[in-house]
């Protein structure tokens, strides 16, 4: 009892600072369907993704900035084409952002994990989340 009573004393106090931050936050839903029959049998994937991510604005010279990537499986998880799962053909949820954007100026800089897009390299791709690690 005492545990649970320091952890929502904890999480009412960590909401109370949260409200009082001017935080900014976007993101995205994708729902993925894809079938593949070879003859023998039917294989299909299902699954509902998406990305959150929160930025405290900036504040004097920085910015912090966070991402939280998941995929999660809908009925099958065949891991067909497309990689909707991780290797293992979970559902899984990621921090797939972490930055610090300081500001002196008019020069910008960012530290730490953050996607980019270009015309060149695009960090997205048609599958749940962008390219990480975990996917084979």
């Amino acid at each position: 009892m005492k545990k649970r009573t320091i952890f929502f004393g904890l999480l009412l106090t960590m909401s109370i600072d949260i409200n009082a931050m001017e935080l900014s936050h976007d993101g995205y839903l994708r729902l993925g369907y894809q079938s593949l029959e070879d003859g023998v049998m039917d294989k299909h994937d299902k699954a509902m993704g998406g990305k959150l991510n929160i930025e405290l604005k900036q504040k004097g010279y920085f910015a912090l900035g966070a991402s939280l990537y998941a995929t999660y499986a809908l009925k099958n998880q065949e891991n067909i084409g497309v990689p909707f799962y991780d290797n293992q053909n979970n559902s899984y949820a990621i921090l797939g952002e972490a930055y610090l954007r300081l500001k002196f100026g008019l020069t910008k800089v960012v530290i730490g994990r953050q996607a980019f897009d270009s015309p060149f390299a695009n960090a997205d791709d048609i599958g749940m989340i962008p390219n990480t690690p975990l996917r084979a």
